[in-house]
C-alpha cells in the first residue's frame, strides 16, 4: 500500500514537471495558451523560411470559452478574418480547430494549407510554437504574444 502511494505521488510529480519539447509547462497549457498571439516566425523543415512568408499581420486568438479567431492579409491586399473553436487534447500536447478555412498563399511553395491539429512544442507566457505536417513537409509557426 505505502509503495503504491508512493508511486502515485511520484507519478503526479513528473505530470506536473512535463514539459514541452522546446520549453513551457505541459500542465499549464491550457492556460498559457489563452489571448492574442502574432506570427514572429516561421519554419519549414527545420530550416528558418520567414523571409518566404507571403502573408502579413497573421494572429490567432484563444478564448477561454473554446472560441478561436484567425487574421491575417494575403498578398498585402486581401484581409482574412476566420473564427472558428479550438480544443486543447488531453494530455496538452494538441491543439484541434476547427471550423476555419486552410491558410492561404502562406508562401510562393506553400499555397493552401489545410490545418486543423497543431502540436506544441513551446509553450510560455509569450512564446507559442507549434508544428504541423503537410504534403511530406514540417511547418513550424513562432508566435509571440502581443
Amino acid at each position: 500500500m505505502r509503495f503504491t502511494i508512493i508511486l502515485l505521488t511520484f507519478s503526479a510529480f513528473l505530470y506536473a514537471c512535463e514539459k514541452f519539447e522546446e520549453g513551457g509547462r505541459v500542465k499549464k497549457a491550457d492556460e498559457e495558451i489563452l489571448g492574442y498571439w502574432r506570427l514572429n516566425g516561421y519554419f519549414k523543415n527545420g530550416e528558418n523560411a520567414t523571409s518566404s512568408v507571403n502573408i502579413r499581420n497573421f494572429t490567432e486568438t484563444f478564448s477561454a470559452e473554446g472560441g478561436y479567431l484567425r487574421t491575417y492579409t494575403e498578398s498585402d491586399t486581401i484581409n482574412h478574418e476566420e473564427a472558428g473553436n479550438w480544443e486543447m487534447s488531453a494530455d496538452n500536447f494538441l491543439i484541434n480547430i476547427s471550423g476555419v478555412d486552410s491558410l492561404r498563399n502562406l508562401s510562393d511553395a506553400d499555397l493552401v494549407l489545410p490545418i486543423s491539429s497543431y502540436t506544441i512544442i513551446r509553450l510560455a507566457k509569450d512564446e507559442l510554437w507549434y508544428e504541423f505536417e503537410d504534403g511530406g513537409n514540417t511547418h513550424q509557426f513562432r508566435l509571440i504574444t502581443n
